[in-house]
Formats: structure tokens, C-alpha cells, sequence
């Protein structure tokens, strides 16, 4: 068998054979079709767990390259941060294997580690973005103008205290989320379903194949 045979047309094969059984278990109410359909569907979900279990060894593998390094030039802060974050995965990974989810333990990970850090990131994102909007919505048009106070206005609307010293700001808020907002995520939502139909459409028939890397 050629290289380009085991590469190239198999996988494209597979893929137009798999994406057409679960395509078509939409449309045709046959028990067989669905069974195979909803044991592709199964076979995602452990490969999507497979992948994150490889993105854990492969983040404690590049730690611990990190912390030889850092122990070398003496950058003990980077070295503290890397065995902090292998360990806090190792312990909370052990717990949750042998003891389940609901244990005692695992739960005082989830509930005085991981949900701080994760309303910290929460926070860090926030400023982030509130910087990035300032900086797109930056006065320079009348159309950059226009959407800069709308974002304005619905930044100080959405203050819980605003209901309350300017009420008359609700009506204003109903109308920017009913007529401007709910307009437009209905039209980004046509296109991004049109644009997700004709690449599903594109990678059955194999005109897509940037998933298996380009061919050499």
C-alpha cells in the first residue's frame, strides 16, 4: 500500500463514511442506522477524553523540562510555579480516579482552588476584553462613534444600582437588547451555520483535508 493511500484516501474515506452515517441518522429513523450513529458519537466522547488526558502529560512534560531549566539559571519563582501546578494536577487526577468526583477531598480542590483560580481568570479576561473593546470602539467615525456609546450604555445599564437611581434606562436597555442585539445574533447565527453546512459539505466530499496536514 502506497503512503499516500494510508495518509490521504483512507482517512478521507473514513471521514465521508462517518460523517454521512451520523448525517443521515437525522434524517432516516432506522434502528440499525441509529445505533451505529450514536456508537460513533460514543467513540467522540472517549477520543475527546483521550485528548485531554494527552494534553495533561504533555503539560507535565513540558513543566518538567521547564523546572530543569529554571533550576540551572536559578529562576526558583518559575520552578515553585511549574511543581505547584504538576502536583495540584497529579493530586486532584489521583482523587478523582480512585475516589470519584463527590469525595470529600476532591471537592475541597474544586471548591478552594479551582473555582478561585477559575474566577480569577474570569476577572483577567473581563479587563481584558473591557481593554480590547475600548481600543476597537475607539472614537475615529460616526459608526465607531455610535457603537462606542451603545457599549457604553449597555455597560452602565447592566450595573444592578442603575435600576435604581435611573430607571428610565430599563426601557432603553430592553430596547438595545430586543431590536439591536437580538437582530444581530440572529444574522451572525444564519451565517455561521451556513458557513458550518457548506464545510461540513466540503469535508465529506474531501475538498477539506486540512485535518490530515497538507500534502507533501
Amino acid at each position: 500500500m502506497s503512503a499516500r493511500l494510508i495518509k490521504r484516501q483512507i482517512p478521507i474515506f473514513l471521514v465521508f463514511l462517518f460523517g454521512i452515517i451520523i448525517t443521515s441518522d437525522w434524517f432516516i429513523k432506522w434502528q440499525p442506522l441509529q445505533y451505529t450513529a450514536q456508537t460513533l458519537m460514543n467513540f467522540q466522547v472517549i477520543l475527546f477524553s483521550a485528548m485531554i488526558y494527552f494534553g495533561m502529560v504533555n503539560l507535565n512534560i513540558v513543566h518538567s523540562r521547564n523546572i530543569r531549566k529554571n533550576l540551572k539559571s536559578k529562576k526558583y519563582y518559575d520552578v515553585f510555579t511549574s511543581v505547584l501546578l504538576i502536583g495540584f494536577l497529579a493530586i486532584a487526577t489521583i482523587i478523582g480516579v480512585f475516589f470519584g468526583p463527590k469525595d470529600p477531598k476532591y471537592m475541597f480542590i474544586y471548591n478552594n482552588i479551582y473555582t478561585p483560580l477559575t474566577l480569577t481568570m474570569g476577572i483577567l479576561i473581563t479587563l481584558n476584553i473591557s481593554s480590547a473593546i475600548y481600543r476597537v470602539l475607539r472614537p475615529r467615525s460616526i459608526e465607531t462613534t455610535l457603537l462606542f456609546v451603545v457599549a457604553l450604555i449597555t455597560i452602565i445599564i447592566n450595573i444592578p444600582s442603575t435600576s435604581v437611581y435611573f430607571p428610565f434606562l430599563i426601557s432603553i436597555k430592553k430596547w438595545i437588547m430586543d431590536i439591536l442585539v437580538k437582530s444581530t445574533y440572529r444574522s451572525i447565527t444564519i451565517g455561521l451555520g451556513l458557513g458550518g453546512i457548506l464545510l461540513g459539505l466540503r469535508v465529506l466530499i474531501g475538498k477539506e483535508t486540512s485535518y490530515i496536514g497538507e500534502e507533501k
